[in-house]
């Protein structure tokens, strides 16, 4: 009896002869999908990787939250919570940017820096220049791609509208920070470097332009390994109760690791 096997062997070999073309251009077509997989799926890895260091760096806040104004002692009583691992305050303000020779509107987001040292959270990296030479000097640091897209260095001016008035500001340095790989202004659905930047002043500049002393507006909050974020967010909004909404809030939330993420 004829093994049938072999038969349909030597036919598969004669077929496979036939059309060698188009089966090489498979396995080609087949291996450079599975090739490009692979290095999507690396540089994925690796931009998560960089991410990931970049914001642990700069101790990336893992709560947000914004409010109308708070004392300082409520932030004493949020810093004993047994879920906070670090806290930060801040001024933040939304301002109107003046630049000489653009007729332009931009809109800015000014944020307070604190006297002394690095923030404890959402710390800032100085690409060029340095940091104010006093807490209530005219000085500004700007974000690198706004002064990028306008062409800015360290030593030149701008101004910043603020509560009715202007004040011009030097600006000393150039940044990068976690909280704005992408800057997002009201109403954008995508960055516009040109349209929209984030400003860096020093606390007590804030405090007198806004007339907040001893007050914040803004916090960063970094939780402990084990603490469960919902409820230390929880804790934080019931700390803040007494004095209007707060808005506490996660990574999910912010509007530049959340753009990042999807």
């Amino acid at each position: 009896m004829v093994s049938v096997l072999p038969i349909l062997e030597r036919k598969l070999v004669r077929d496979l002869r036939q059309i060698a073309g188009q089966a090489a251009a498979i396995v080609l077509v087949v291996a450079c999908a599975v090739a490009t997989a692979d290095m999507s799926f690396g540089v994925l890895r690796s931009l998560e990787q960089a991410r990931a260091q970049f914001y642990e760096r700069c101790r990336f806040a893992d709560l947000f939250g914004s409010l109308r104004r708070a004392p300082e002692a409520a932030a004493e009583a949020i810093r004993r919570l047994p879920g906070v691992a670090a806290l930060q305050t801040r001024l933040a303000a939304d301002v109107a940017i003046g630049l000489a020779g653009t007729d332009e509107p931009i809109a800015g987001r000014l944020l307070s820096l604190p006297e002394r040292g690095e923030p404890e959270v959402n710390a800032i990296v100085l690409r060029r220049g340095r940091l104010f030479s006093a807490a209530d000097a005219p000085e500004v640091i700007v974000s690198e791609r706004f002064a990028e897209a306008h062409g800015l260095a360290p030593g030149e001016r701008l101004s910043v509208r603020l509560r009715g008035h202007s004040r011009e500001l030097v600006i000393v340095g150039l940044a990068l920070s976690p909280e704005y790989v992408y800057a997002l202004g009201p109403g954008m659905i995508a960055p516009d470097d040109r349209r929209f930047g984030i400003l860096w002043a020093g606390r007590r500049l804030l405090e007198a332009e806004l007339g907040a002393g001893g007050e914040f507006n803004d916090l960063a909050v970094r939780v402990k390994e084990s603490a469960a974020l919902e409820e230390v967010a929880h804790q934080v909004e019931a700390a803040l109760k007494a004095y209007g909404a707060a808005d506490i809030h996660g990574r999910e939330r912010q509007p530049s690791h959340a753009f990042l993420s999807a």
